[in-house]
């Protein structure tokens, strides 16, 4: 969201820009990160006894900017907001997918909600006393809760249905996605994301980067983008062990490529050197290097169904979604075309020798991820931090319009 803030002091001088940062943020070093784009930040930490109608309050913004309304943190937030009469807009932090079940994952969350037991009702707490200041009795608390349970049933995902004045999408293909969950359409703005500004902005020499990393110069390399199934209680750990192992042995045949692993920012360096020792393997694990360096620097990649997919065929990589658990495939990324499906532990070593070797499947992923990254990605002419700042503005004055006229 720098890009965005660089760009909305572009269009109006006078405007402030500030960051409310929540706890997982700060455990993840979000100040380092806030502090190099020089935009001022404070975290919940610094408002004891304080709940979000009385934050807002003190910060007085004209403009609420989230990334999820969703959650039982940023969900008060937006009504807060809403109790206030100050706009919101949701910024769409990544590709979200299509429900998907089975019994497998449904027990995964489970045990991981029961796991975070503690954590989970302090968050419910902090909810229901958020939505209680915004004139919510204890019943209609209770109702607001049991309502979104309903919902996330009937939508698989209660995200875009907080309430903001408007949804900031990365491309149509997402538009038509809250359509179907019951976003009124009129909130809702194809800008593209500032994500894929950076991307188009990374011109690293891949000879340069694979030095620095460690990487070797005549091998391809084969980068697995892995997602925070466990952190997430989508996987359970020994799910993680046993789709680790089963890429590991599919590289253990092709020492013409070299494996590397680049982790979700939650997950942790330590488990997954831990895991691959115990198995018997050496393999290069990165965290905290640039994903669009790391990903430029390498010739394929594979993944389940993360965002970095996106940011791999936006970079023009071949692309493997190994997907061992899920029912459904949440983002088409196979159905498409634009990436090769394996579904079977055995199947995936001849895949990997096919986005290499086989001319006809190189030319078809290749045409398909085209019209893949459009359609989910909008345009990308590195302005779509200019547009979601526009937006911002635009929503903005439209609130300033409205306060005028209630107050005449």
């Amino acid at each position: 969201m720098s890009r965005v803030a660089s760009r909305l002091r572009g269009l109006d001088k006078s405007c402030a820009v500030a960051a409310l940062t929540l706890e997982p943020y700060l455990l993840e070093d979000a100040p380092s990160v806030l502090n190099e784009t020089d935009i001022p930040f404070t975290s919940l930490a610094d408002y004891p006894g304080k709940r979000p109608v009385g934050i807002l309050q003190e910060l007085a913004p004209d403009v609420l900017v989230v990334g999820h309304d969703n959650t039982t943190i940023t969900r008060p937030f937006v009504e807060a907001a809403k109790y206030l009469g100050i706009s919101s807009v949701l910024v769409q932090d990544g590709v979200i997918g299509r429900a998907s079940f089975s019994v497998r994952t449904g027990i995964a969350k489970i045990l991981g909600y029961l796991s975070q037991l503690t954590i989970w009702q302090k968050n419910y707490r902090f909810l229901g006393a958020s939505l209680r200041d915004t004139g919510y009795s204890l019943q209609g608390t209770a109702v607001f809760v049991i309502k979104d349970l309903f919902t996330k049933l009937a939508y698989g995902s209660l995200y875009g249905r907080g309430g903001c004045t408007r949804i900031a999408v990365l491309g149509d293909y997402f538009r038509e996605l809250f359509i179907r969950r019951g976003v009124p359409a009129e909130r809702i703005v194809v800008t593209g994301h500032p994500m894929m500004d950076t991307i188009l902005a990374c011109n690293e020499d891949k000879v340069m980067v694979r030095r620095k990393l460690g990487l070797p110069l005549d091998k391809t390399i084969v980068l697995l983008l892995t997602t925070a199934t466990v952190e997430y209680n989508l996987w359970r750990p020994g799910q993680r062990r046993y789709f680790i192992a089963q890429v590991l042995k599919a590289f253990a045949g092709l020492p013409e490529h070299q494996l590397a692993i680049k982790l979700h920012p939650r997950e942790k360096v330590d488990d997954y050197q831990k895991l691959v020792q115990e198995l018997g393997f050496e393999v290069p694990i990165y965290r905290d290097v640039n994903l669009y360096e790391i990903l430029n620097a390498a010739d394929a990649a594979i993944t389940t169904y993360s965002t970095t997919g996106l940011e791999a065929l936006i970079l023009k990589k071949p692309l493997i979604v190994f997907d061992l658990f899920s029912k459904v495939e949440p983002v088409p990324y196979v159905g498409t075309g634009a990436a090769l499906g394996v579904y079977k532990p055995q199947d995936l070593r001849a895949a990997i020798m096919t986005v290499f070797n086989d001319d006809e499947t190189k030319r078809r992923l290749k045409s398909a991820s085209s019209d893949f990254v459009y359609h989910y990605a909008y345009k990308l002419d590195g302005k779509a931090a200019e547009r979601i700042a526009e937006l911002i503005v635009e929503v903005s004055q439209e609130n300033s319009i409205r306060r005028d006229s209630l107050s005449a």
